[in-house]
């Protein structure tokens, strides 16, 4: 059997592996397969475009239009926002059902 100078205690065979020792292997250690990450919820993931840190300063900016005396401008960042937020979210949303495809 030659080697390809791996581990000491691991001998590799340059032809691979024979059918009983993939099958032992694969009893042993299981599928050669990365774990799915945990969804994450609708409700979350849309809160999750509002208050990024991008949104808060937006959300602050906002609040602070009206303490200044400003309605329209505070009306108009807080629009800003929840669109941004939508758009964001629908993305997300398409993204993560591509990644669904790709992975079934």
């Amino acid at each position: 059997m030659s080697t390809l100078g791996g581990p000491a205690d691991e001998q590799l065979d340059v032809e691979g592996l024979t059918t009983a020792e993939a099958a032992a292997v694969l009893a042993r250690n299981g599928p050669n397969e990365l774990p799915s990450p945990p969804r994450v919820v609708a409700w979350r993931l849309l809160l999750s475009q509002m208050v990024h840190f991008f949104a808060l300063m937006l959300w602050v900016a906002g609040l602070l239009a009206f303490v200044a005396g400003m309605p329209q401008l505070g009306v108009a960042i807080f629009v800003i926002i929840i669109v941004n937020g939508l758009f964001s979210f629908a993305q997300e949303q398409r993204a993560q059902r591509a990644s669904d495809r790709l992975s079934a």
